[in-house]
């Protein structure tokens, strides 16, 4: 049985929000999504039932692209929907070692 059943969404770390817009939205037509306040500018897109979310990378940021010691809002990630959470994080932590 698969764990992971969906992509919930793909995030995107960009340097220019309106040149992106243009594209995700104008050029592909992807529907802006409503956003909550993470402490990054940025904007959400839906697809489907996904979602491309655009983080816009903020300069002097350096904990871009390295692996993060906590929830890092900025980072590009994939971000999967499970059946089960806790599951998933077993089999994850137990491929891992």
């Amino acid at each position: 049985m698969a764990l992971a059943l969906a992509v919930n969404h793909v995030s995107l770390t960009v340097t220019d929000l309106d040149r992106s817009l243009a594209f995700w939205s104008g050029l592909l037509g992807l529907e802006p999504l409503p956003r909550p306040a993470l402490g990054v500018d940025g904007a959400w897109l839906g697809i489907g039932s996904s979602a491309v979310h655009l983080i816009v990378l903020s300069e002097g940021r350096t904990d871009v692209g390295a692996t993060p010691r906590t929830i890092n809002p900025a980072a590009p990630h994939v971000a999967l929907t499970v059946a089960d959470y806790d599951a998933t994080g077993y089999a994850t932590a137990r491929e891992s070692t």
